[in-house]
């Protein structure tokens, strides 16, 4: 392990996932807050798919962070039947050191699109699953609206309907999806509890592994950058509280309304 080697260098664009995912988080509720820009239509739509978007670009970046510190975890997928071949030509397109990059490659290759698939991984990872059985059925459901969205524009097919109670089912190949900032802020808050509960876990997990090591260890550092900011999403989480409720920072007693500076564009 090179002495001069960062933690950082173990992660994706060099942030550590959780850090990444919240500031996505973040950027959201800013916007849907700020006065008829947040009510949109089309602003919300997006908004829905960037919370699914960023969830599962999370779970791909913390599962290559964990391999990319943990190499020899290669093993532990392969017995489990995945298959850890790298293409030599991507290898060659790596900075050294090669072995804490494989990561990168391996996650590429693995679908990450849905709870029961980060499930299936992070058990063979690490023994840990991040969802819940209910976390499965409620994250499902923001996926299979998510989806709609993405493949269909929002306009209502009977395979969506068919999950539908019969007297809510709008008409199908007619109507489209309503999405609100109440589901955005609920999606994004079902995704924040998971992944906090997913960091916390496995770091914990992967500091007893390293138990024996010296806390000058740069793979160690590199576990406990995981953690940046897990405890510290009290802003984040009020202001997606918000959205579910329906109101807004900006009016509250006293206020003195939006101003060009709390516009994020």
């Amino acid at each position: 392990m090179s002495e001069d080697q960062s933690p950082l260098d173990f992660f994706a664009g060099g942030v550590p996932a959780f850090a990444i995912f919240s500031m996505h988080l973040d950027s959201i509720s800013e916007l849907l807050h700020v006065p008829g820009v947040g009510v949109d239509g089309t602003v919300q739509e997006l908004a829905y798919i960037g919370v699914v978007s960023y969830t599962e670009a999370f779970f791909k970046d913390q599962f290559a962070a964990i391999m990319n510190v943990f190499p020899e975890k290669a093993a532990l997928l392969r017995e489990s039947g995945r298959d850890v071949a790298v293409d030599l030509t991507d290898l060659l397109g790596l900075e050294a050191p090669l072995h804490n990059k494989f990561g990168f490659l391996l996650s590429e290759r693995f679908n990450f699109g849905s709870p029961k698939a980060v499930n299936a991984l992070y058990r063979d990872l690490l023994l840990l699953t991040p969802f819940s059985k209910e976390k499965i059925l409620l994250f499902d459901k923001v996926l299979a609206t998510r989806n709609l969205l993405v493949h269909h524009g929002g306009i209502l097919t009977t395979q969506f309907n068919r999950a539908v109670p019969a007297p809510d089912q709008e008409r199908t190949y007619f109507d489209s999806v309503q999405i609100t900032k109440k589901q955005i802020g609920e999606a994004a808050l079902l995704a924040l509890d998971v992944i906090k509960g997913t960091v916390n876990a496995s770091v914990s997990k992967l500091l007893k592994e390293l138990s024996g090591v010296p806390y000058t260890d740069v793979r160690r550092k590199a576990v406990e950058y995981m953690k940046f900011e897990v405890d510290d999403d009290i802003k984040l989480s009020s202001s997606l509280t918000l959205l579910v409720k329906g109101e807004s920072p900006y009016e509250y007693e006293g206020s003195v309304g939006v101003l060009d500076e709390d516009i994020p564009f």
